[in-house]
Order: C-alpha cells, then structure tokens, then sequence
C-alpha cells in the first residue's frame, strides 16, 4: 500500500476501484482464492448509492481518464457509470439505454456480448451491473 499510495480521499464510493487501477498501472498482479479472507456486512447509507455513488465512479473514471482514451475505452466507461446508476435506480429501460452507448462507443465489447450475451442480457435486466471497463 505505501507503493501504491492511500485510498482516494475525495470521494465517498469507488476508492477501492481507483486503488486498484492505480496499482494495475503500476505493475502489480491480483490473484484470486478460493476463499473469503474478510467479511463484508451491508449497512445501509445515504453515500452507498444513488447520486454519491455514480458521482464517485465518474470521478474515479475522469481521474483516469488519459489511461481510458489510450484503450479507447473513456466514454464507455462514462456510460457504464450511467448505466449502473440507472440500474441501482430500478431504471431498466435507462440501464439498457446506456449500457448500448456503453457497447457502441466502446466496440470491443460487442466480442464479449456475443459470446456471453444470454448472460449479459441477464445481468443487465435483472441484477445491477457493475462492470468498469478499464
């Protein structure tokens, strides 16, 4: 963690995706395990969604935003942010909405749709979407 730095400070959600992405940059190697090494409970708060939430992953996505335009994958990521926040909201037809403007300006997904669509379509329509495309 001192490599990498501390938490964003700025804002309220997404601090752990922006650590992520920071220590991806730099070089280091996530691993995964078969096994929970914490537990998480839920608490309901005002900051863990709706506004403070897509607030906070559009800040994390402008924050990288040079890395995102290097992939060609910012206004995607812009859109993904939208469409989870609609999606959260119980907005479908606005999730859906933004997840194709998502797919559309970010077109390597459309690969990814293709080969997971019924589980895709799944995701979108029934569950919150949370994937961040960096």
């Amino acid at each position: 963690m001192e490599y990498v730095g501390p938490f964003e400070t700025r804002v309220r959600r997404a601090e752990d995706i922006d650590f992520v992405v920071r220590a991806g940059l730099m070089g280091a190697h996530f691993v995964a395990v078969d096994q929970p090494l914490i537990t998480q409970y839920l608490v309901a708060r005002s900051y863990k969604a709706g506004q403070v939430e897509l607030d906070s992953k559009l800040f994390v996505v402008r924050k990288h935003k040079d890395y995102l335009q290097s992939k060609g994958a910012y206004a995607g990521a812009l859109a993904m942010a939208r469409a989870h926040f609609w999606g959260e909201r119980g907005h479908r037809a606005r999730r859906w909405l933004w997840y194709l403007i998502a797919l559309a300006v970010y077109p390597n997904d459309w690969k990814v749709m293709r080969i997971k669509s019924s589980r895709i379509y799944r995701s979108v329509m029934n569950t919150p979407v949370s994937l961040v495309m960096f």
